[in-house]
């Protein structure tokens, strides 16, 4: 186990093309940390960095203390496991999960018990005598994993791994992945696009957004309180509604559509805002009052366990989630949207006020 700190860490190439900024996270023994953004983001990058496959151009990398950006993969005691698995298709299960151990010289005995060990954690006993064509994408994942954990390693580094998975299979993997790092108690870093996984896996979120850090936190504070209007939109599916209003200077939020609520925020600076509400937190009103707005109902997405309701009011568009039992409503609908989970966001910056 170890802990892991970023410091100050940037990345330019030699083209020019800068992709990371400054990047600060401090990772502490055995937790579990994700890093999750869109695609170029830099986050792919970062781990890359932590594992000694790219160069630091500026800040360092400590593993347990010890600063590692020069060190030798081989020397940061890490183990990566990749989205394309990286087995070896001419060996089989138990020797692709064997070699970086004989490489190392551990002695034969050694190597059985960790190999057989692993195996057993991971539910792959009866495939050790295989080859990894033999087997699906999971049983090969699982592969991989065993290989990092043969290792012992200080920190495991997993680049979405999850990727070339099915949908029910990806939610069986995040799982036993998560349960294996608890087992383990090992210092993780994952590395997903997938704000879902990120949600369901990570003791701490670190979203990324053009190669900088736009907030850490876990993640009820990364849903609850965004950081950004990026944040709001990035996590959460279906992402934070923000919506275009005017604040008059005490209390009174006026939207496109001259509708108008009134909030206790009056420290808000007067002008165009954006107001942020999460789909559930929108509440349905049976009648019009001076607290509600009114929306036309355009359409009902059936879930199974609920539903959305995608609303709209001369061009401000809306989509609620209302609880499971909650009468449909008809053509159109009054909206509360209480104070208490309502959040707003400069329209310069996209930081939350």
């Amino acid at each position: 186990m170890a802990t892991l700190k970023i410091t100050d860490v940037s990345k330019t190439y030699p083209n020019g093309h800068e992709a990371l900024f400054s990047v600060n996270v401090d990772i502490n023994d055995g937790e579990f940390v994700v890093l999750v953004g869109p695609s170029g983001c830099g986050k792919s990058t970062l781990m890359r960095m932590i594992a000694g496959l790219e160069d630091v151009t500026s800040g360092e990398i400590n593993i347990d203390g010890k600063r590692v950006n020069d060190a030798d993969p081989a020397d940061r005691n890490i183990a990566m496991v990749f989205q394309n698995y990286a087995l070896y298709p001419h060996m089989t299960v138990y020797n692709n999960m064997a070699y970086g151990l004989k490489n190392r010289g551990t002695p034969k005995d050694e190597i059985e018990r960790r190999v057989n060990d692993a195996a057993k954690l991971l539910g792959i006993e009866e495939y050790l005598p295989r080859s990894p064509r033999q087997l699906s994408g999971g049983q090969r994942q699982r592969v991989a994993m065993g290989r990092a954990i043969v290792r012992k390693p200080s920190v495991f580094l997993f680049d979405e791994p999850l990727s070339n998975l099915d949908a029910k299979l990806r939610s069986q993997m995040r799982v036993e992945i998560r349960k294996l790092q608890r087992n383990l108690d090992v210092t993780t870093v994952y590395v997903t696009h997938d704000q879902i996984e990120a949600m369901t896996m990570a003791d701490r979120i670190v979203v990324l957004n053009g190669g900088k850090v736009e907030q850490i936190g876990t993640p009820a504070e990364i849903y609850h309180h965004p950081a950004s209007t990026f944040v709001a939109e990035f996590i959460g599916s279906p992402p934070m509604n923000l919506l275009s209003v005017t604040h008059d200077g005490e209390g009174t939020f006026s939207f496109t559509d001259g509708q108008k609520i009134k909030s206790a925020r009056k420290d808000l600076p007067t002008g165009e805002l954006l107001l942020g509400i999460r789909p559930e937190k929108i509440e349905i009103a049976a009648h019009e009052s001076t607290k509600t707005i009114n929306v036309q109902l355009d359409l009902v997405e059936e879930l199974g366990a609920g539903r959305l309701l995608h609303c709209s009011s001369e061009g401000t568009t809306l989509i609620v989630a209302p609880p499971a039992d909650h009468a449909v409503p008809k053509d159109e609908t009054n909206l509360i949207f209480p104070p208490k989970d309502t959040y707003f966001f400069s329209t310069q910056t996209g930081l939350r006020l």
